[in-house]
């Protein structure tokens, strides 16, 4: 499964939430349903708050160790920590439009080298471009052309990837 998500919502409405909740159930073990995979998170805002993650990493390992029922949910619950969810979480910090453009060059390639990421959070890609042009069309352009360029990487992988995009 090969696809991609634009999330926009107003500001405060938690799309930063949302997309530190994705970035820790990708990495919810197999046996319980989950993916079992690592993430990447591209904060362009600095939004990406620490202790905010940490809570929900807690909430995804007390809840998970709540359902553990089998020996195979039991063994896995042993490598589902706070500590191994934020190890498999590249967390990557941009300041400005052109080190985004740069990374999304250099994307298809880190991915290629780590198939074990399977989530990419963009949290967000408007505010680096609201910030840096007056010009509106061309804004416009270099947004969808990224978006394009996000589309085919997901739609070009062989691999069950998502691109979740914030605003």
């Amino acid at each position: 499964m090969n696809w991609s998500t634009e999330a926009c919502e107003a500001p405060g409405v938690g799309n930063t939430q949302l997309c530190i909740q994705l970035a820790v159930d990708v990495q919810i073990p197999m046996c319980f349903g989950g993916l079992g995979d690592k993430a990447l998170y591209i904060d362009t805002e600095g939004s990406f708050l620490v202790q905010r993650a940490v809570d929900l990493a807690q909430a995804a390992v007390d809840y998970y160790g709540l359902l553990a029922e089998d020996a195979q949910q039991q063994e896995a619950l042993k490598e589902l920590t706070v500590e191994t969810i934020f190890s498999t979480v590249v967390l990557v910090r941009y300041h400005d439009y052109v080190e985004l453009l740069a990374e999304m060059y250099l994307l298809a390639d880190f991915l290629a080298q780590h198939p074990e990421v399977q989530l990419v959070v963009i949290d967000s890609i408007a505010f680096l471009f609201h910030h840096c042009f007056d010009d509106l069309s061309q804004r416009t352009r270099l947004r969808n052309s990224l978006a394009q360029q996000l589309i085919q990487m997901a739609t070009n992988r062989n691999t069950r990837n998502v691109i979740f995009l914030v605003g």
